[in-house]
């Protein structure tokens, strides 16, 4: 609906929520495992209203609700109004919600913390937390962290853990990175996978053994749980790494990505929760799951997409990890990820600016291609976040009630000369010119 904003994820504690409409109670979207009883608390008035009915389910399992009164003040913003309202605490779902550290190291100059978390919908799960150099978790006052959240976790940081014995080495490029200055201090936070249902959560079909069945070891292979994983990864362990580790919830400084049926995943995660993540990290997705089936999806699908993505693949993705000389393979893999990248072109993505692909010359399907990649991956997706962060920073370093502040008896907001922000004292929004809209 027009004016509507997504609200995609629920903090266990609350999470912050807005909703804009010219007249009449405004729409808000929300997620649909949050429990029909939930209110929303005004931060206004402080009062707590429920949820009106659901209307039509939406894309990603959200439903569109009605508020039960209209809440919130009145503000200057082109002639709308904006309510602001955040997500009561559900008792039952944080009383569910349990965690163990199994352990923290030092690791590239950071800290990688490994946690068995017990979730309601996902259940138990291994996450790993990798923090920079110099991280401390910030005050209420201070910027949050950017973070990437990625699948397959075990494969990420540690060659000891993966399968092939080379990882990701994701903390190690993201530390020299971050050195050298093209990428702002952020946090990865990798989700392990569930072994023998894999397939089960990244997949939104049974994979099947490929056209020409050169895959015979997936004839069996579960498929069709992706939507609940993303589901359970934005309502839980989202909420989980915001409120334990201090990154960012806004979608500007949060990425998500994978790789093989993980890529698969990020790009059902980028469809089916468009306003959550800013950026999309995609490697050697697995497009011969279901014969191809899964790029007539993205091919229909006619919404928005993130704001920047990344997609890689090697011409020798099946003979250069199977030892095998399928040319015929390798040829239908490449051409499946051209079709890919055609598609998304087609779509309007801007290559270089929105977008950005790679099939590389003699690489194979495993992490030590990734790895070597990641570099210009994260430097393409993730080098925008210096520029939001500074202004994250320059917001935080001045008191809306300290010096520096004019008062505009037109609009009735405040004006600091030195560094051009606007802020509404009732709502307690800011405005700059860089950024284009009130934000939070």
């Amino acid at each position: 609906m027009q004016g509507a904003c997504v609200v995609p994820s629920a903090s266990l504690c609350a999470a912050a929520a807005a909703a804009a409409h010219s007249r009449g109670a405004p729409w808000v979207h929300a997620p649909a495992f949050r429990p029909p009883s939930a209110g929303f608390t005004s931060t206004s008035s402080g009062s707590t209203v429920s949820l009106g009915r659901k209307s039509q389910p939406l894309l990603g399992g959200r439903y569109q609700v009605r508020l039960a009164s209209r809440t919130g003040s009145r503000q200057c913003d082109r002639g709308s109004l904006r309510v602001h309202a955040a997500l009561a605490t559900d008792p039952r779902q944080a009383a569910q919600t349990s965690y163990q550290k199994l352990a923290s190291i030092e690791h590239a100059g950071g800290t990688l913390t490994t946690l068995k978390v017990y979730f309601p919908n996902m259940k138990k799960r291994t996450l790993r937390v990798w923090t920079p150099p110099g991280y401390r978790k910030p005050t209420a006052d201070k910027p949050k962290y950017p973070v990437l959240y990625l699948n397959d976790g075990q494969n990420l940081f540690e060659d000891h853990m993966c399968f092939s014995g080379i990882s990701w080495r994701a903390g190690i490029t993201a530390s020299r990175l971050i050195n050298d200055g093209k990428v702002p201090p952020f946090v990865i936070a990798g989700i392990d996978h569930s072994e023998g249902n894999r397939s089960l959560d990244y997949c939104p079909y049974q994979p099947g053994t490929g056209v020409w069945d050169f895959r015979p070891e997936a004839k069996s292979w579960p498929g069709g749980g992706v939507d609940e994983y993303n589901r359970s990864v934005v309502g839980e362990v989202l909420p989980f790494v915001e409120e334990h580790f201090g990154v960012s919830n806004s979608p500007k400084l949060r990425g998500f990505g994978g790789s093989s049926f993980g890529g698969i995943c990020a790009i059902c995660m980028a469809m089916q929760f468009p306003d959550v993540f800013g950026k999309m990290l995609i490697e050697s997705p697995s497009f011969w799951m279901a014969n191809g089936k899964f790029l007539d999806d993205i091919q229909e699908y006619g919404a928005k997409w993130p704001k920047r993505m990344f997609f890689a693949m090697g011409k020798k993705e099946y003979s250069g990890t199977r030892n095998g000389n399928r040319t015929d393979v390798d040829t239908l893999l490449s051409g499946y990820f051209n079709s890919f990248v055609e598609i998304m072109e087609n779509k309007g993505l801007q290559k270089g600016r929105e977008l950005d692909s790679w099939l590389e010359e003699g690489a194979a399907h495993n992490e030590g291609d990734w790895a070597r990649r990641l570099p210009g991956t994260l430097t393409f997706l993730l080098s925008p976040w210096c520029e939001e962060v500074k202004y994250q920073s320059m917001r935080s370093t001045f008191s809306p009630l300290g010096t520096g502040w004019e008062s505009d008896s037109a609009t009735g907001y405040h004006y600091h000369a030195d560094t051009g922000w606007y802020y509404d004292k009732n709502d307690q929004m800011y405005y700059h010119e860089a950024l284009g809209k009130w934000t939070l």
